[in-house]
């Protein structure tokens, strides 16, 4: 199972890149200074990428069941994120590196 997820964000002012609460929230956002600067700049669209992935044989070891109805989306997406229960599973599978042709971290400014 492979799960890519890709946050934008763009802001029509200069604002300082706020710092998480929770650890992995957190850690994103000291990447992101670290990479951007702590200041988002007006009129630029910022992109950071993870990428999840595991065996489905190793399901079982991660705690994470292995009962193929549980990995589909019946709603198609369409429920808050707190509320969609493969986005939960998705959020459990171990952070992998990233291909080496994607990089974690791009800008534009428009």
């Amino acid at each position: 199972i492979k799960c890519r997820e890709v946050r934008i964000c763009c802001s029509f002012e200069d604002v300082p890149i706020a710092s998480g609460v929770d650890g992995l929230q957190k850690q994103k956002t000291q990447s992101t200074q670290q990479n951007f600067g702590k200041i988002a700049k007006s009129n630029t669209i910022y992109r950071d990428v993870t990428w999840r992935e595991a065996a489905w044989e190793e399901l079982g070891e991660l705690g994470l069941p292995k009962d193929p109805k549980l990995w589909r989306d019946e709603n198609g997406g369409n429920n808050a994120l707190s509320q969609n229960p493969l986005a939960a599973l998705l959020m459990k599978l171990p952070l992998v590196p990233l291909p080496n042709d994607l990089p974690a971290y791009s800008c534009v400014e428009v």
